[in-house]
């Protein structure tokens, strides 16, 4: 008889557990969906802003290249080229950035 009740503590034991591992890992699934929503927001907000900040950058070339072709002094035009370069630099980065969350 002792053997028997031995037995049944044992099975109802190894049950429990075997509820436990399923209700934790469908936990663990859960969670990891969560964490991907969550990612997947973050990086369509992040481009959007990146696409929000290119548009203004492609406005402000395009006035340096009406500037170029205006009379400017010398300081002026450096200071065109300045911008030119800069928003040029900037242009890359945004559309390098905006490559590599495509992945």
């Amino acid at each position: 008889m002792l053997f028997f009740l031995n037995r049944y503590d044992n099975d109802s034991q190894k049950q429990f557990e075997d509820e436990e591992r399923v209700y934790l890992s469908n936990f663990g699934v859960n969670v990891v969906k969560r964490r991907v929503i969550v990612a997947d927001g973050a990086k369509g907000a992040f481009i959007s802003i990146s696409h929000e900040l290119r548009n203004p950058l492609y406005g402000i070339l395009a006035s340096c290249e009406l500037m170029e072709e205006s009379k400017l002094n010398e300081a002026q035009a450096g200071l065109v080229k300045t911008i030119q370069g800069c928003g040029t630099s900037l242009i890359s980065i945004i559309n390098s950035v905006l490559d590599f969350a495509k992945l």
